[in-house]
């Protein structure tokens, strides 16, 4: 039972990245509405002309490692990141996607516990 609900998360995850990763490129989702602050941020990350290129490709890579579970353990410390400020964006200037932020952490926080013996050595003084 322990192994289908971090299966599940995984897979969740997996599809969740790859579906946001692969909009950026093609565009098939409508823009969500947001707020004043969300957009100037937002703009000014565009603006870099390589830091959404850089953080879907993490996304996508990560995506594809969930999908496969192959690497997962590499695929949660690439995406950690994101999904730390994807929900630092949504609390702060973006609440209405608050619950987008709160499923993709709990979703990495369910990976993550279930193969936190991965991490051990990371942790090792």
């Amino acid at each position: 039972e322990a192994n289908m609900v971090e299966k599940i998360a995984r897979f969740s995850l997996g599809c969740i990245l790859l579906m946001f990763g692969l909009n950026y490129f093609l565009s098939f989702l409508p823009a969500p509405e947001m707020s004043r602050e969300a957009g100037v941020f937002l703009n000014a990350l565009r603006n870099t002309g390589y830091m959404f290129v850089m953080i879907k490709c993490f996304e996508l890579t990560a995506a594809v490692l969930f999908l496969l579970n192959r690497f997962v353990p590499l695929a949660t410390i690439l995406i950690a990141p994101g999904i730390f400020n994807i929900l630092m964006f949504h609390l702060f200037l973006d609440q209405g996607g608050l619950f987008m932020g709160v499923l993709l952490s709990g979703l990495l926080g369910i990976i993550v516990a279930h193969r936190k013996d991965a991490y051990a050595s990371l942790l090792t003084p």
